[in-house]
């Protein structure tokens, strides 16, 4: 049972990892942008970067950062992970 669990927890993480990310992609653009065709400024708790134009371009550049190059990363490294926990064959002695 525990090997179990130690086994699904590498998937978990990238399925969290992954929803994470999309989460992340439209909370940025319903926040800065909806606010911004809205009322033309920016949420007042949002650190501003020149004009608007310019901090909704830095923002959803960050986003797209995170689903483009961090999630990725991770799915790459739990894969690793998940292969490592699995694998577990003797080697054979000759």
């Amino acid at each position: 049972m525990r090997d179990d669990v130690r086994r699904l927890a590498p998937l978990a993480g990238l399925a969290l990892v992954v929803v994470g990310g999309y989460a992340l992609r439209a909370l940025v653009r319903s926040a800065v942008v909806a606010q911004t065709k809205r009322t033309g400024t920016l949420p007042s708790v949002l650190p501003a970067f020149g004009t608007t134009g310019e901090t909704v371009t830095v923002y959803l550049l960050g986003a797209s950062l995170v689903s483009y190059v961090a999630i990725p990363a991770v799915a790459f490294a739990l894969g690793y992970r998940f292969r490592t926990t699995t694998d577990r064959t003797e080697p054979q002695s000759q």
